[in-house]
C-alpha cells in the first residue's frame, strides 16, 4: 500500500463526510365549557378530547380546537390520529411570530387549515408511521414522515401512542405548518421570510453572535441563497468562551481568528439533526476544517477533541436559505491558538517510548500523513509492544523496516479520523480505522496509566497501547 493511497483514502473519507427531552408539563387548566360533558371511564375508553384534557399539556391546542369548531369531532367523531403540539410548542411558535392566541382564533379559515393539518383519518400508531413516507391529513395536504418519526424534516414526536376510544394522540414539539401556507406567505402566520442572519438578528439572546458576525464580515456569505447550516451559540455560550479564553468581549471580537471561528460554525448544505448523524463522524465547515459529529445517550454532539463539544438545545430552525441549530457552546477550530503546539509526529518524538513506531512510520514514508491537519486518533504501541510483536514473527527491527507495505497495513489499523478521547472510546464497542476495518475496542489494549492516554497534539490525540493491534 503506497503513501499516495493513504492520502487518497483520507481524501475520499473527507468527501464522503461532506456528502453524506420531553418538555416539562405545565400546570393543567380546567376546561369545563369546551366540550360536551365527559363520561366516567378509563383513559383508553375515553374520547380524544378528554384524554388530551387529562394529559394537562395540550390546553392551548384544546382552546384552538374549541375556537375552530373541532371539539365535537374530537369527542364523538373519528377515529383520528392527532399530532398534538404541546403548550410549550404553541407558546414558542406564537412568541416567535409575535402572534397571540386570540388573534389567531379570529382568523377562522387560517385556524381550520392549521388544525386540520394536525389530524389524519384512522388510528396510526408509531409503528404504522415509521413505515410511511407520507400521509394525507384532513386538510388534504400531505405530511412527510422519516423513519425516526420526524415530521416534515423538522417536528419531533416527543410522546407517541396516547390511546383514546376514537383514535390516538402523538405529542409533538412544534406546530406543523401546512405547505400551502409556506407557499403563500401573506396567508401564513409562520414568518418564512427570514434568512439565517435575520433569525440571529431577531432573536434576543444572540447579541454577541450578531456583533461577531458584523465584526468578522461574514454577513454577506450567510445572506446569499445557500443553503447553509449554521450552529448558533447563544449569549451564555459566548460569556463562557470569554472566560475560557481569558478575553473581554471586545478582545474576542477583534481577534484575528474570529472569521475562522465563525466560519467553523457553518456548513455548505441544509442539514437537519438526522442528516448530521448520518454524516458522522466528520464534515467540512466553511473554513475548510473538519467538524467532528457524533451521537450518544444525550443526543447529538459537534466540535473537536482539542476544544470540546457543543450540543444543540433548539435544533432544526428553518430559514429561507438553510437551517440553524442553537447550540450551548462556541466552537473553536482545531488550529485555534492552543497549548498543544506540536503535531502527532512531534508529540511522539518528544515522548520516550515510541522510537520503534517512529522508525517504522519513517521507513514506510508515513510521517507526512501523521502531520496532516486531521484531527486523528493514534493508538501508539510502545517500544516494548513492538518488541513483542517482532518476536512473535521471528523478526528483528531491521526485518520490519525492510517491509514498508507491511508497516503501512499494520499502522492503518492504529489510526482513525476524528479525535476520540478515552471517555468517548468507553462509550463505544468498536471504531473504524483508516484502513476501513472496524476494530473491536476489546482488541485494543490501552495502557492503564491515565497520563499515557489522551496525549494532546495539534492535529489529534495519542493513546498509548501495550500491544500492536493484530487482526485475524
Amino acid at each position: 500500500m503506497k503513501v499516495t493511497r493513504w492520502l487518497a483514502l483520507i481524501a475520499v473519507m473527507l468527501v464522503l463526510a461532506a456528502c453524506s427531552t420531553e418538555p416539562p408539563t405545565p400546570t393543567p387548566t380546567p376546561l369545563p365549557t369546551l366540550a360536551p360533558e365527559a363520561e366516567e371511564s378509563s383513559d383508553e375508553n375515553r374520547a380524544l378530547f378528554y384524554v388530551a384534557a387529562d394529559a394537562g399539556s395540550f390546553q392551548t391546542l384544546l382552546l384552538a380546537a374549541a375556537a375552530g369548531g373541532y371539539s365535537d369531532a374530537l369527542t364523538t367523531g373519528g377515529p383520528f390520529t392527532v399530532f398534538a403540539p404541546t403548550d410549550e410548542a404553541f407558546e414558542a411558535t406564537l412568541e416567535e411570530l409575535d402572534v397571540d392566541l386570540d388573534s389567531l382564533e379570529e382568523q377562522t379559515e387560517l385556524l381550520d387549515t392549521i388544525l386540520s393539518y394536525h389530524l389524519v383519518d384512522g388510528t396510526l400508531l408509531a409503528e404504522d408511521l415509521s413505515g410511511a413516507a407520507e400521509i394525507e391529513t384532513l386538510s388534504g395536504e400531505t405530511l412527510s414522515i422519516s423513519d425516526d418519526l420526524i415530521l416534515n424534516g423538522l417536528v419531533s414526536i416527543t410522546e407517541a401512542d396516547i390511546l383514546a376510544n376514537n383514535g390516538v394522540i402523538h405529542a409533538i414539539d412544534r406546530v406543523l405548518v401546512p405547505p400551502s401556507l409556506m407557499e403563500n406567505q401573506e396567508a401564513a402566520f409562520i414568518d418564512t421570510g427570514r434568512d439565517l442572519i435575520g433569525i440571529v438578528r431577531s432573536t434576543g439572546n444572540f447579541t454577541h453572535l450578531s456583533s461577531a458576525v458584523l465584526t468578522a464580515d461574514v454577513i454577506d456569505t450567510l445572506e446569499t441563497d445557500g443553503p447553509f447550516t449554521v450552529f448558533a451559540p447563544d449569549d451564555t455560550a459566548f460569556a463562557e468562551i470569554f472566560v475560557y479564553r481569558d478575553q473581554a468581549q471586545i478582545d474576542f471580537l477583534t481577534d484575528r481568528q474570529l472569521p475562522d471561528i465563525l466560519s467553523y460554525h457553518a456548513l455548505v448544505g441544509d442539514f437537519l439533526v438526522s442528516d448530521l448523524i448520518e454524516a458522522a463522524p466528520l464534515i467540512p465547515t466553511l473554513n475548510g476544517q473538519l467538524l467532528q459529529i457524533g451521537g450518544d445517550a444525550d443526543g447529538l454532539y459537534i466540535g473537536n477533541a482539542e476544544h470540546g463539544f457543543a450540543r444543540p438545545f433548539e435544533p432544526n430552525l428553518k430559514a429561507t436559505n438553510g437551517t440553524m441549530h442553537l447550540v450551548d457552546r462556541v466552537l473553536l477550530p482545531s488550529d485555534y491558538v492552543t497549548d498543544a503546539a506540536l503535531d502527532l509526529v512531534e508529540t511522539a518524538q518528544s515522548a520516550s517510548d515510541f522510537d520503534t513506531l517512529l522508525a517504522a512510520a519513517e521507513a514506510a514514508e508515513l510521517l507526512d500523513v501523521l502531520a496532516l491537519p486531521g484531527p486523528f486518533t493514534l493508538f501508539a504501541p510502545t517500544d516494548e509492544a513492538f518488541a513483542a510483536y517482532l518476536e512473535s514473527r521471528g523478526w528483528d527491527l531491521e526485518d520490519l523496516l525492510n517491509e514498508p507495505e507491511h508497516i503501512q497495513a499494520v499502522l492503518a489499523n492504529h489510526l482513525l479520523l476524528g479525535g476520540l478521547d478515552s471517555t468517548m472510546l468507553a462509550e463505544r464497542d468498536s471504531v473504524r480505522m483508516l484502513s476501513g476495518v472496524e476494530v473491536d475496542l476489546s482488541d485494543i489494549r490501552l495502557v492503564e496509566n491515565e497520563d499515557l492516554l489522551n496525549i494532546e497534539a495539534r492535529n489529534g490525540l495519542i493513546h498509548t497501547v501495550e500491544a500492536v493491534i493484530v487482526l485475524d
